[in-house]
């Protein structure tokens, strides 16, 4: 009796299996590959719709998310002028920091590199960001918030 058991099992699995199988090849079947390949992506803004009041919005906003992540962030404004002013002092490891804090970092030090390489960038951002503004309403408040940046 126990023999007859797991080959009741086995024969009902293989079953179940190709059921399943079989199910899955008639829906694909039915399915069209443009429907499957086109994707609906509602948090990525195309730039062509940058240009309107949305759009004009969603860069604002990533000007200033960006500048609160270049403020505070690992080595932002508010650590980096802290180091320099000795305000701060550095005690931890990376030497790229120390050097920083003891004025002698070397061109090779790329955390000074990478926190100018990103202002710059937001400064750019936020050029941008204006010009969009200005050409959506010339009249915004936010405009002279870009620009100041």
């Amino acid at each position: 009796m126990n023999t007859v058991l797991p080959r009741v099992r086995r024969t009902t699995g293989h079953t179940m299996s190709r059921a399943v199988l079989a199910l899955a090849l008639v829906a694909s079947a039915g399915c069209s590959t443009d429907k499957i390949l086109k994707v609906d992506r509602p948090d990525i803004i195309d730039p062509g719709g940058l240009s309107n009041a949305t759009g004009v919005t969603a860069l604002y906003a990533g000007v200033i998310g960006d500048f609160s992540f270049l403020n505070a962030g690992t080595l932002g404004v508010i650590s980096s002028t802290g180091l320099l002013t000795d305000e701060f002092r550095f005690g931890a490891t990376p030497p790229e920091v120390r050097q920083m804090d003891q004025r002698a970092a070397p061109e090779s030090n790329t955390l000074v590199a990478q926190f100018y390489l990103q202002t710059q960038m937001l400064r750019g951002q936020a050029d941008r960001a204006s010009a969009a503004l200005k050409a959506v309403s010339a009249t915004d408040p936010r405009v002279g918030e870009m620009e100041e940046m």
